[in-house]
């Protein structure tokens, strides 16, 4: 696929601007997960589930920009392997979507890191409520144990065979 610098530059153009959306998702993904990571500081886990519904959101937009980002980058790959001639004003614009993507690299980073510290205290907090759920049943079965029973008055049993 043989294309001209002014498609490349457009190219280029569109994958800037993906990046660009893309970053600002994954800084309102970190913000999300910060939050996150604070309410399970606090043990505040029932708003939890609101927080992460609206970070899943961030996440499907970002499924969708990544495609897209792919798709672009391997046109350009293409056209590079073409040996396309492109002016130097263009490697301002790759230099940007360097810096950008990197910085996608750092937000996704930060992100894993934040989350791997939440889910840890997560981990310890359901460990300790299964713990919790232990010692119940076995307290419930030891009161049951020694509860004191009603006896059963006496039985009789009449066979009604002739």
């Amino acid at each position: 696929m043989i294309m001209d610098w002014l498609e490349a530059e457009a190219l280029l153009k569109q994958l800037i601007n993906l990046y660009r959306e893309k970053q600002i998702l994954l800084e309102d993904m970190l913000r999300i997960t910060l939050a996150c990571n604070e309410l399970s500081n606090n043990e505040r886990f029932d708003e939890l589930s609101e927080i992460l519904e609206s970070r899943q959101g961030r996440i499907d937009k970002v499924d969708l920009i990544d495609p897209e980002i792919a798709k672009l980058s391997r046109c350009l790959k293409e056209s590079e392997d073409d040996q396309i001639k492109m002016p130097e004003t263009l490697s301002g614009i790759c230099d940007e979507i360097r810096e950008r993507r990197q910085d996608c690299f750092n937000l996704v980073q930060n992100i894993r890191s934040v989350d791997g510290q939440t889910r840890s205290r997560l981990d310890a907090h359901l460990a300790a409520l299964k713990k919790q759920g232990e010692e119940i049943i076995t307290g419930r079965r030891t009161v049951n144990a020694y509860r004191t029973r009603t006896p059963q008055g006496d039985s009789l049993f009449i066979d009604k065979r002739k």
